[in-house]
């Protein structure tokens, strides 16, 4: 990190929820500047605008909207003032057996979502110190907890959690009746693909704000529907398990707004660092 300037942080996520609480959590840090790109192509009109600017890290979510994470990092590294920039994956939906091919490809770090605010910042201050974290679930790690951060998260978190709850009330129905159509030959499995484009999105900003059990069970979902776009055989050996997830959503989906802020429901398996 450079020593006269506070850190510069390039963030790489499609989801707008994600790309906020991130953003909030760095200013904790006195990061005062991170630059948000929502794409690959994104990524790459960044690099070419403005290549006097070079961050201390780069978060990279490996499951965008155009390209993987990983065309991410080989484009970046092929850049002259981004060569030596310290780039972590950041991202959900990988297992302890992924870290190898995210280590091989030459990632610096990882950090798995959801995020916890207290390991989070941690684990960024590691990063900006030199340190090489590899996290596959940040909340088994133990740190310091700090009641004033996390009270500032909630408060800060409050308003996209009330704009969420009005989406998904809005998206879960949608989610249903598409889902209804395709089973019943109304709609092609190419309907599959918007459809878990929207499941994936929700999932996301679940898992970061704080909606656990929504956000595990929109997760298990949206498994179901890329193994589908996949493999298109198997979607009558999912369809049962697909319709028992949808129908847990409309029930889920009205008891948002008394849903208390958690991030508990996570794998028990997990391991804690790599």
């Amino acid at each position: 990190m450079t020593e006269s300037r506070p850190p510069i942080v390039l963030l790489v996520e499609d989801n707008p929820d994600t790309r906020f609480i991130v953003t909030e959590l760095l200013l904790d840090l006195a990061v005062t500047t991170c630059y948000e790109v929502d794409s690959y192509q994104a990524v790459r009109m960044w690099a070419t605008t403005t290549p006097h600017i070079i961050p201390d890290i780069v978060l990279i979510d490996l499951q965008l909207p155009d390209a993987d994470g990983y065309a991410v990092l080989h484009y970046l590294r092929k850049q002259d003032h981004m060569a030596q920039v310290r780039m972590v994956a950041f991202t959900a939906h990988v297992f302890a057996s992924d870290l190898q091919r995210i280590r091989a490809a030459g990632f610096d770090g990882f950090i798995g979502k959801p995020i916890e605010e207290q390991v989070f910042t941690h684990t960024i201050q590691r990063l900006l110190n030199g340190e090489d974290v590899w996290f596959y679930q940040s909340r088994e790690v133990a740190v310091p907890t700090n009641p004033d951060l996390r009270s500032r998260v909630a408060a800060r978190m409050q308003p996209q959690r009330d704009t969420y709850i009005t989406t998904a009330r809005g998206r879960v129905p949608w989610i249903s009746e598409v889902w209804a159509n395709i089973c019943n030959g109304h709609a092609s499995v190419a309907a599959v693909a918007p459809l878990q484009q929207t499941v994936h999105y929700l999932a996301g900003s679940a898992a970061m704000l704080g909606f656990a059990t929504f956000g595990e069970t929109l997760r298990a979902l949206d498994g179901h529907l890329r193994q589908i776009i996949e493999d298109h055989g198997v979607l009558s050996t999912r369809q049962e398990a697909i319709t028992h997830l949808v129908r847990q959503l409309i029930m889920m989906v009205e008891e948002l707004p008394q849903t208390p802020m958690s991030w508990d429901d996570t794998n028990p398996d997990a391991l804690s660092e790599i």
